[in-house]
């Protein structure tokens, strides 16, 4: 997985700045129980974002930690069946 460059970042910002646009567009001519609803929309698919990238940031640490403990028990197998060897010689 490549790292985000500048210009992603940018493009981001970018995207963002347009949705915030769009979404003062659409408020303008709302009633207050309208926005209220549409806001409380807006809110529960932001969390839903917040949510998938935890979990997702969540399943990348836990393959990072098995394949790290995993490559530990390889050192420690290659260690052991080279210390005889060793200690014969």
């Amino acid at each position: 997985m490549s790292s985000p460059t500048s210009l992603d970042h940018l493009l981001m910002k970018k995207a963002k700045k347009k949705k915030m646009m769009m979404m003062i567009e659409f408020f303008e001519n709302r009633s207050d129980e309208g926005l209220k609803g549409v806001i409380g929309e807006e809110m529960k698919e932001e969390m839903d974002d917040i949510v998938s990238v935890f979990v997702g940031a969540n399943r990348l640490r836990k393959s990072v930690i098995a394949e790290i403990v995993g490559t530990m028990f390889i050192q420690a197998a290659l260690f052991l069946e080279a210390l005889p060897n060793f200690l014969l010689a």
